[in-house]
């Protein structure tokens, strides 16, 4: 998968922005961040941390002393990453059809498609100019002419 696309794929789900927004400020705990967040399941949150972690965005400290608390911190591609986000939204708040919000269902499904399309090299071909879905097909050989034109 292209970078640009697992940077979408990512911002897809709501709660990893989210996330990321919450240790903007300051670390938080798990705690504070479930807090921040609306209290989604411990469970779901350690699972979206431990993504973020594996991919360098965010950090887990641990504090010193004893019980020695742990907190959550984020680095700086997690803050480029926020940057990302921030363009993201302001193109969701532009779309022809009236602004999306960035929590909603529907931004979920149109950055999806989005990393989709970044993926098969469709949004790049499309940066450059506007091109038919003759001419996409001509360009990108390896989707098929029904596949393209779905994505």
């Amino acid at each position: 998968m292209r970078t640009g696309a697992r940077v979408l794929s990512l911002l897809a789900a709501p709660l990893n922005g989210n996330v990321l927004r919450a240790l903007e400020s300051a670390d938080r705990s798990l705690l504070e961040l479930r807090r921040d967040l609306g209290q989604p399941p411990a469970t779901t949150l350690r699972h979206y941390l431990r993504g973020l972690m594996e991919l360098g965005v965010v950090e887990r400290r641990q504090e010193p002393g004893f019980p020695g608390s742990v907190s959550y911190g984020i680095t700086r591609p997690g803050r480029e990453l926020l940057e990302v986000r921030s363009i993201l939204e302001r193109w969701l708040r532009a779309a022809p059809s009236g602004p999306i919000s960035a929590e909603s269902t529907a931004a979920r499904t149109v950055t999806k498609a989005l990393a989709d399309g970044w993926s098969a090299g469709i949004v790049r071909a499309l940066a450059a100019r506007p091109f038919t879905l003759t001419e996409l097909s001509k360009l990108i050989p390896q989707i098929s002419y029904p596949t393209l034109e779905r994505r």
